[in-house]
């Protein structure tokens, strides 16, 4: 009661009731439950030298009052600050809904801050949430850096082409060194390129190592990859050949081109597993080629159904190793690791920091690895990186509009330009808006091309899109997954064919076709997660992959990008894009590992916790441990830290797996042993997480059809499902 005098108290106690004055309290203390109170947790990880992430998880602790706050949601602000020198690293402006407060919902925000090389780390940095309206909301989050120890990766050697000499032309091999008439009909060129003959040996001659890749995109990796599948087939006519990607666009156009290439060509039987795992067996038996992604080829591998007849593992875009799908590719390779498997493994990505910790993992011999710079591009490629303030992302994207319009008008000209958007929805509105700038020029249509109004009118009668029919008028098109495949095919070849100069679509272009241009724009390097409701990083693969675009177009000297970001993180983007090659890092949390451990108990190959150890020590993650600790949580790179944190994970993987009633334990002379339960088995078997099939076990049995839908919407596998708009009210 500091502050109140005493009279005033003792009068209060003297006029109000006992039972009146615990009334008060309650109400009181009901009232301050309201008021607007955020828990916050934080993870520091190094990306690099010169990049820290921090992973920041906000709670909502606090009862939401719809007279007070409305029927939306509360506003905050979010700052990263070294106090003691002033300095503001990072400001982000973020909300969270009525609805995550009600479930006390926890979200995560990932939020990158520059590190000077020639400094040292700030002893101590403040994470500070403040409310947009309410005064005195606010929740500070001291982190301590003196922890943190900065990667120090082992020198990756780069691949690099010796410089050419003034009218010196690249020393490349003719297609004829293949000495095989059909499989020079797969090449509709006549020689490789610099890259491709660089590496022609080792995947075409020398089949019975392993390889890694690391190369930009743009530079031939695709014939790279049909070149070590025909020294495959040379080797053994009979052999079979696995393509794993992470992304279902990629691997459709693959299987598109590969069926009417190795199909008609060679009369190879080229199939996509389609997850139904009877299907699946019976099409690896009849398959010459297998394209699916790491999921599928795992769950696959977990029945016990290893191909004998497989003699390459095709790894594309390993850089996915830290997203969703990349626990199970590092676990498919951990199982090959486990059985000594004399299987060739073939990996590709894009340039590597640390090539060497990839190459050792995958048992690559040196001579075997080639990872090339960025700047090693058949074209040379100029990243401008533009950035935006605005506290919301619509605010900045309708700024990006104009800058986007004067830069295409500058740079491309009369060459094809694509413009990525974050949504399908930002694909109309950003055609329009620079149709909107056209409608102002002595030539509206001057980027439609050996094209009359009449020609392009009567293409336009086909188009079912209202949309995409008015853009195409001027020139400008629009290309995204709800159109149907028919309006998509038409865009594809008015764009090839260079009769509409300007394409803007979503990010699924740059993975599904082999669409190029001389000018890319990537309009914001953020998308809307409808998990957490509010707007987040996309992968930086996604960005290279969009930018990757640019610098392949027939006749170009030179390619274009021009990156447009949020302000805060136009550091970040520079260091990943323009100045260095990216680290890999593993994507295994504690609870894919308990999974995958589970399946390996399951089929009898871990029985202890010193199995699980052995295990653990097979994986990429064990690999990264000396090298970038703090990004494991490890306190540092000594070797008994690195053994005592890894015998913790596997007590902690083993216990996981006892409380989710998967496997039972007992003490043994030689440590604890281990044996799969029958709930453990069924989660093995049908790629469910241990968690979940604890979930099913303990619900009351579904009497209806909604009791079932419910049991099954709250499996931990849908919880990164999104609902899809205006659907989230009638969907609960």
């Amino acid at each position: 009661m500091n502050g109140i005098k005493s009279d005033i108290v003792h009068e209060f106690e003297h006029k109000v009731s006992k039972a009146e004055r615990i009334a008060i309290g309650t109400r009181i203390k009901q009232d301050t439950k309201q008021f607007p109170r955020l828990l916050l947790d934080a993870i520091v990880q190094p990306l690099s030298t010169t990049v820290l992430q921090i992973r920041l998880k906000v709670t909502p602790d606090f009862v939401w009052n719809d007279r007070l706050q409305g029927y939306g949601m509360t506003n905050w602000w979010l700052w990263i600050e070294d106090s003691s020198a002033d300095i503001m690293y990072h400001h982000e402006f973020f909300s969270i809904t009525r609805q995550q407060v009600l479930d006390t919902e926890e979200q995560e925000i990932t939020m990158t801050i520059p590190v000077s090389t020639s400094e040292r780390l700030p002893a101590e940095i403040n994470v500070k949430v403040v409310s947009d309206s309410w005064l005195g909301a606010e929740t500070n989050l001291p982190l301590s850096l003196t922890t943190v120890v900065l990667p120090r990766e082992k020198l990756s050697k780069f691949n690099v082409f010796r410089q050419l000499t003034p009218g010196e032309g690249p020393k490349v091999l003719p297609k004829t060194t293949l000495q095989n008439f059909q499989h020079q009909q797969m090449f509709p060129f006549d020689n490789f390129n610099r890259f491709q003959t660089v590496l022609f040996s080792q995947l075409y001659t020398n089949v019975d190592s392993s390889v890694l890749i690391g190369a930009s995109g743009g530079v031939g990796k695709v014939v790279a990859i049909e070149l070590a599948i025909l020294g495959a087939f040379n080797a053994e006519p009979d052999t079979k050949v696995v393509y794993i990607a992470p992304l279902k666009p990629l691997l459709r156009r693959r299987f598109k081109d590969w069926r009417a290439r190795f199909g008609d060509i060679l009369g190879k039987k080229i199939y996509m597993l389609n997850g139904d795992l009877i299907s699946d067996i019976n099409t690896i038996r009849r398959a010459d080629i297998i394209l699916t992604t790491p999921e599928k080829w795992d769950a696959v591998c977990r029945r016990g159904h290893t191909i004998e007849s497989v003699s390459l593992l095709i790894l594309d875009q390993l850089q996915f190793l830290a997203s969703n799908s990349g626990s199970s590719l590092e676990a498919m390779v951990t199982r090959i690791k486990m059985r000594s498997s004399k299987l060739r493994i073939m990996a590709l990505s894009t340039p590597m920091a640390n090539s060497n910790d990839v190459a050792e993992w995958l048992d690559v011999k040196q001579g075997s690895s080639f990872n090339f710079k960025p700047t090693e591009r058949p074209v040379p490629l100029q990243i401008v990186i533009l950035g935006f303030s605005g506290k919301y992302y619509h605010t900045r994207a309708a700024a990006m509009n104009k800058p986007i319009y004067l830069e295409i008008k500058a740079i491309s000209k009369k060459k094809p330009a694509i413009v990525f958007v974050a949504s399908k929805k930002h694909t109309s509105a950003t055609a329009f808006e620079l149709i909107a700038f056209l409608r102002s020029e002595k030539n509206p249509k001057m980027w439609l091309h050996d094209m009359t109004p009449e020609e392009i009118a009567d293409v336009c009668k086909d188009i079912t899109d209202d949309n995409l029919k008015l853009s195409l008028t001027f020139g400008v098109g629009i290309h995204h997954t709800s159109l149907s495949i028919d309006d998509r095919r038409t865009v594809e070849q008015l764009y090839r064919a260079k009769h509409i100069q300007v394409l803007v679509a979503t990010k699924n272009l740059a993975w599904a076709t082999d669409l190029r241009a001389r000018f890319v724009v990537v309009k914001g390097t953020e998308q809307y997660d409808a998990k957490s409701e509010r707007y987040a990083n996309m992968p930086v693969t996604d960005i290279l992959q969009m930018v990757g675009r640019t610098g392949r177009h027939s006749g170009d000297s030179r390619g274009s990008a021009m990156v447009l970001v949020h302000d805060v993180k136009e550091h970040y983007y520079n260091s990943v894009l323009k100045e260095s090659a990216v680290a890999i890092e593993s994507g295994h949390s504690l609870d894919s590992l308990a999974s995958h451990v589970n399946a390996e108990i399951a089929d009898g190959k871990i029985a202890s916790v010193r199995d699980v150890e052995r295990y653990l020590k097979k994986t990429f993650s064990y690999s990264r441990l000396s090298s970038n600790p703090s990004f494991y949580g490890v306190e540092d790179s000594h070797t008994a830290t690195i053994r005592s944190f890894c015998s913790t994970m596997a007590e902690e993987i083993l216990m996981k797996l006892m409380d989710a009633e998967c496997i039972n334990t007992k003490s043994a002379p030689g440590g604890t042993t281990c044996e799969p339960t029958a709930l453990g088995k069924i989660a093995a078997e049908h790629y469910v997480q241990p968690k979940t099939v604890l979930k099913f076990r303990r619900s009351t049995r579904p009497t209806s059809l909604p009791d079932c839908l419910k049991v099954l919407s709250e499996a931990e596998e849908f919880s990164g499902t999104p609902v899809r708009t205006d659907e989230a009210t009638s969907n609960r």
